[in-house]
């Protein structure tokens, strides 16, 4: 009986897993009203050289492939939401799936990245 129950009950488990997973990735329209949102933390996590070169404004740059990522992650606000970008879209899903696991509930990334944040003429700066 119990396997049965399991066998009906894991194609549901997989689902909510999946659609949580997607439901934490935003596009371009979402993201930048989520950015509006008071004690929105919005992270850069490309590497310096790519932040110099541009970014979303208001983006801390804390670039995932350096050590200590975690380390500079964890001194975000696990209670307010955190908008993560990289340049495509793959860091950046790395690094909101790392930060869920750490506790970061309301951590989203941008579908896209910086890259079709900037082929949609969405504003960035290199300030």
């Amino acid at each position: 009986m119990f396997q049965r129950s399991i066998a009906l009950f894991a194609p549901f488990l997989l689902f909510l897993s999946v659609t949580s997973a997607q439901s934490a990735r935003l596009d371009a329209s979402a993201f930048q009203k989520d950015m509006g949102r008071e004690g929105a933390q919005l992270v850069d996590v490309r590497t310096p050289e790519e932040f110099s070169k541009g970014h979303i404004e208001g983006a801390v740059n804390i670039d995932w492939l350096a050590d200590g990522f975690m380390n500079e992650a964890l001194k975000l606000d696990k209670t307010k939401q955190v908008l993560l970008y990289c340049a495509g879209g793959g860091r950046s899903e790395e690094a909101l799936n790392a930060m869920t696991k750490a506790g970061y509930a309301q951590a989203h990334d941008l579908l896209g990245g910086y890259n079709g944040w900037k082929k949609l003429g969405l504003p960035s700066t290199t300030k």
